[in-house]
């Protein structure tokens, strides 16, 4: 299934294999029939792109179900702790004035990217757990690649995020 996230002006495109979610595109309110496994790939359409179950997950991909998950899980630290670097030099190098609004978006996104990523750890079976990880992997690395270009005057991100 197909899910199209707008981030602000980014979009996120994620995969997901369950059959039992519903995919739309934002604004069309329609369903989508298509499916992929977590192992099919899918560009986003931004420049600041991830997607789920892309080269952070495939180098997980060969363990069980938990250790998936766990990897998946160390995976978005990794992200988590560039994500901070990110947004710590961007508040510093950021305009007074753009510092509070900065500060209302990280916020925003956070409690969006935590409740997003519920919706995928709440479904049913094992699956559940390595989808909850991978959404909150893809989201992180995401936001981390939109930080890092925001925070270069030449827009250009570290190593894992798409040019």
């Amino acid at each position: 299934m197909r899910y199209a996230i707008a981030l602000s002006t980014l979009t996120l495109t994620l995969i997901s294999a369950p059959a039992t979610m519903i995919a739309a595109t934002p604004g069309s309110g329609a369903a989508s029939g298509a499916s992929a496994s977590p192992a099919a790939s899918s560009t986003a359409s931004s420049t600041a792109s991830s997607q789920m179950y892309g080269p952070d997950y495939e180098q997980c991909s060969a363990k069980t179900t938990m250790g998936i998950a766990e990897c998946v899980a160390e995976r978005a630290k990794v992200w988590d702790g560039r994500l901070n670097t990110a947004y710590q030099a961007l508040t510093q190098r950021s305009d007074p004035a753009q510092r509070a609004p900065l500060k209302k978006a990280q916020r925003a996104w956070i409690s969006y990217r935590d409740a997003n990523c519920k919706f995928y750890s709440a479904g049913q079976g094992t699956i559940s757990r390595i989808e909850g990880a991978e959404c909150l992997r893809a989201m992180t690395q995401q936001r981390t690649c939109e930080m890092e270009r925001a925070n270069n005057p030449e827009g250009k991100a570290g190593e894992g995020c798409t040019p």
